[in-house]
C-alpha cells in the first residue's frame, strides 16, 4: 500500500519581496465572491499559510485593472518601459533593488 499523504505547508518564500508575501497572504486568506459562490467555501481549521521572507518589502504592490487582454498587454509594455527609463513618476522606481542581478543591468539593459 502506498504511504500516507502528508501536507507541507510552504510558507518561508526566498526570492519574493515582503510586500509580495503579505498581499499574496491576504489574497490567500480572503473569502471572494464569483458569482453567486464564495471561494474558498470552506478551508478548514488553519488551512491559509501566512506566507513570510528573509527579504526586503521592497516596493509597495500595485493593482492595475484593464477593460481587456490588448489594454493590459500595452499597460504592462508601458510598465516595463517605465522601469526600463527609471521613470520616477510611474511608481514603479525601485522595483529592481536588491533583485541580484535581475534587473535592468543585469539583464544587459543598463550601464553596469
Amino acid at each position: 500500500p502506498s504511504p500516507p499523504l502528508r501536507r507541507l505547508p510552504l510558507r518561508h518564500n526566498f526570492r519574493a519581496s515582503g510586500h509580495i508575501c503579505a498581499v499574496a497572504s491576504a489574497v490567500l486568506g480572503a473569502r471572494l465572491a464569483l458569482g453567486d459562490e464564495v471561494a474558498p467555501s470552506s478551508l478548514g481549521r488553519n488551512a491559509t499559510p501566512t506566507l513570510w521572507t528573509c527579504n526586503a518589502d521592497g516596493p509597495r504592490a500595485q493593482l492595475h485593472v484593464y477593460a481587456t487582454a490588448a489594454e493590459e498587454a500595452a499597460g504592462v509594455a508601458a510598465q516595463i518601459a517605465a522601469l526600463l527609463r527609471g521613470d520616477e513618476s510611474s511608481g514603479l522606481r525601485g522595483a529592481w533593488d536588491g533583485a541580484g542581478g535581475d534587473g535592468p543591468s543585469g539583464a544587459g539593459g543598463g550601464a553596469g
